[in-house]
């Protein structure tokens, strides 16, 4: 069983965006990994990268850079983990993207 959060779709207006980067912040808590997935169908399809939340001794939370490279004129986020009864914790997540002018707009 799956354990998830989901944005809701951010849009740009007839603008494309280039998502090329995600900085996320998690709490380290348990042996397992949380996937951050960016998807640009609607929800329908995710591309997702694990992020470690194995305890340190060094800092409770840890910060990890996620590239990514999708073009598109609308993405939403998910954070998922499959052990529903181990919690997780998401405290920042930043979107680095670059806007494109939509083909055939006014530049």
């Amino acid at each position: 069983m799956d354990s998830y959060f989901e944005t809701g779709d951010f849009t740009f207006g007839g603008f494309y965006t280039n998502l090329y980067e995600v900085d996320v912040e998690v709490e380290r808590l348990g042996t397992y990994n949380v996937l951050i997935g960016v998807s640009s169908d609607r929800g329908n399809t995710f591309t997702e990268i694990p992020v470690d939340l194995t305890p340190s001794a060094y800092a409770p939370s840890y910060i990890k850079r996620l590239n990514f490279n999708i073009t598109t004129d609308r993405f939403r986020f998910r954070a998922r983990i499959n052990a529903a009864d181990s919690p997780f914790q998401v405290h920042n997540l930043k979107a680095f993207y670059k806007l494109n002018v939509a083909r055939g707009s006014i530049k």
